[in-house]
């Protein structure tokens, strides 16, 4: 199974202008600019449907994490083949989304930093579910193989969400406050990196063990 969250290059790399309010298309052999769209608002993190033919996107509004300047609450709706915003999802409060992934049944997973909170959105039916994880969430990742949803919520933990269920069920507690996470493409191992420290933690995506952490060799860990 290809996870839609790490999937093979396609035409375009799609880039997001936040203070611009602009997404555009960029054209992978040649790099030149093909399309530019217009948002709402300040558009963040993209991730593609199962199909490749829609890209959902968070509008997470002016600002910065900590200095947000009018959050937003909506996820944009953009066709691939057509380069056009189809249609905005309004998540129904102001949560400032931000991190976005796609699961296997074609859910669209975002962040929701002001509630902290993940959203469960249907891509469907427009229809939002709240997960409450009970800090400030900021990235999220899939994890396909053991149907699990990881958020870093800048703590010295990573919260893990079963897909299924729709809760919270561990807390995987970690060395120092963590920000960026990545999964690997097999969906088996979860890679969390430290925001003050110079290294990152491997971490069993079925156990919740920390199994490893890595010096990243010449950073400056602040």
């Amino acid at each position: 199974m290809i996870d839609p969250n790490n999937r093979p290059g396609g035409p375009n790399l799609i880039v997001t202008a936040k203070t611009a309010h602009k997404v555009h298309f960029v054209d992978e052999a040649t790099f030149a600019m093909t399309a530019t769209i217009d948002m709402p608002g300040s558009t963040h993190e993209i991730a593609l449907s199962l199909d490749g033919r829609t890209a959902y996107a968070s509008v997470y509004g002016d600002g910065i994490f900590a200095k947000r300047v009018n959050p937003d609450r909506r996820i944009v709706v953009i066709d691939l083949p057509s380069k056009s915003l189809t249609r905005v999802i309004d998540l129904g409060d102001v949560y400032a989304p931000h991190g976005v992934m796609i699961d296997g049944s074609g859910t669209v997973w975002s962040s929701g930093e002001l509630g902290n909170a993940v959203l469960a959105i249907d891509p469907l039916t427009d229809k939002v579910q709240k997960i409450d994880v009970g800090a400030t969430a900021h990235w999220v990742v899939v994890s396909h193989v053991t149907g699990k949803v990881f958020v870093s919520v800048k703590q010295d933990y990573v919260v893990a969400v079963d897909i299924a269920r729709r809760t919270v069920i561990d807390r995987i507690t970690l060395p120092q406050v963590v920000e960026g996470l990545a999964i690997s493409p097999g969906g088996g191992t979860l890679y969390v990196c430290a925001q003050s420290e110079a290294e990152f933690y491997v971490i069993d995506a079925r156990t919740h063990a920390l199994t490893r952490t890595v010096p990243i060799d010449g950073a400056d860990g602040g």
